[in-house]
């Protein structure tokens, strides 16, 4: 009977201890209140390949200053500056720049060869402190930089 005693007073200690142990992991909650940074804008707004293309050959320098034309829009274009580029030897071309219109917000673009030789573009436009972004897409053989919300993209 001693024996049960003992073991049964080190079996409770144990799982008092690993009781205790446990931490629980904070969860962040989105916040849907952010403010929209491109509440002016159009939900699809047409961007020419030849526009992507050009971002992304004439961008290589880091610090140069750019201007992404946005077609049928209040505002006529994203300018601001490169602030990485990675080329060929990569397997993509890609682009990123800070905006100097969008406070905070950040463009990247991407030049990315398919297996069948055609070129794709892929990219988005997008700020951690607001609550919408925009993301290219290829909608029936046409650009489009689309209104997406920030947690429909982004979990936290």
């Amino acid at each position: 009977m001693k024996n049960l005693k003992l073991a049964s007073l080190g079996l409770a200690v144990m799982v008092c201890c690993a009781v205790s142990g446990q931490k629980t992991i904070p969860l962040n909650e989105p916040n849907y209140n952010k403010p929209l940074l491109f509440a002016e804008l159009p939900d699809k707004i047409p961007v020419e390949a030849s526009y992507l293309k050009n971002v992304l050959t004439n961008s290589s320098a880091i610090g140069k200053d750019v201007q992404f034309r946005l077609a049928n829009s209040k505002v006529d274009h994203f300018s601001g500056s490169v602030i990485s580029f990675a080329g060929k030897e990569t397997g993509a071309n890609s682009v990123t720049i800070r905006s100097s219109n969008f406070i905070g917000a950040i463009m990247n673009i991407s030049e990315v060869t398919l297996p069948d030789g055609t070129m794709t573009y892929r990219g988005h436009v997008i700020s951690m402190q607001h609550g919408d972004l925009l993301e290219l897409q290829k909608i029936e053989g046409q650009y489009y930089f689309v209104k997406r919300k920030f947690y429909d993209l982004i979990n936290e």
